[in-house]
């Protein structure tokens, strides 16, 4: 009779025991789940020499006509944060483009605001000359003002040829 009552509470540690197990694999797996969501984001100033030169040869062997490392860049209002990012030719001829950056959206924030991010974004040349099939890599400077309202903006980089639209591609800001 002792034997049984031995058994019984043998298999009741062990459902218990299984059941804790499962639990904390679930919440290892939630975990992780949720650290690659954040992969795609971009810090610069976390990332050694070595790497930025992967970035660049990443940059400058994308097929896209517009690359960025990542579309969801974190800056501190206040700061200023260095972002790279290419342009492609892919059309027969060399060609002039024109850069064009607006901020149009931005949870809870006034149109002052988006204008006043588009004119924190600094970009080394408004007019590009490229090659055909060749890829330019150029560096953007974003320096939020420190009472901009925090929230993630959309903001819309346009590369022109003469008046056209050659391609366009969104950027979405992060100010906290």
């Amino acid at each position: 009779m002792k034997n049984k009552k031995g058994a019984i509470e043998l298999s009741i540690n062990t459902i218990v025991i299984l059941f804790l197990a499962l639990a904390m694999l679930g919440v290892g797996m939630f975990i992780i789940n949720k650290m690659r969501e954040g992969v795609d984001v971009l810090d610069i100033s976390d990332l050694g020499s070595d790497l930025k030169e992967q970035d660049r040869q990443r940059l400058e062997d994308a097929d896209d006509k517009i690359n960025f490392l990542s579309h969801l860049i974190k800056v501190k209002a206040g700061e200023e944060k260095g972002i790279a990012y290419s342009v492609r030719n892919v059309l027969d001829e060399p060609k002039n483009f024109e850069l064009e950056i607006e901020c149009l959206q931005g949870l809870g924030v006034i149109p002052e605001e988006l204008a006043s991010l588009t004119s924190s974004i600094k970009i080394n040349e408004e007019t590009l000359s490229i090659d055909k099939g060749k890829t330019k890599v150029l560096p953007m400077l974003i320096q939020p003002q420190s009472t901009i309202t925090p929230t993630v903006y959309t903001c819309v980089i346009t590369v022109k040829d003469g008046d056209a639209v050659y391609t366009q591609d969104e950027l979405n800001i992060e100010v906290y």
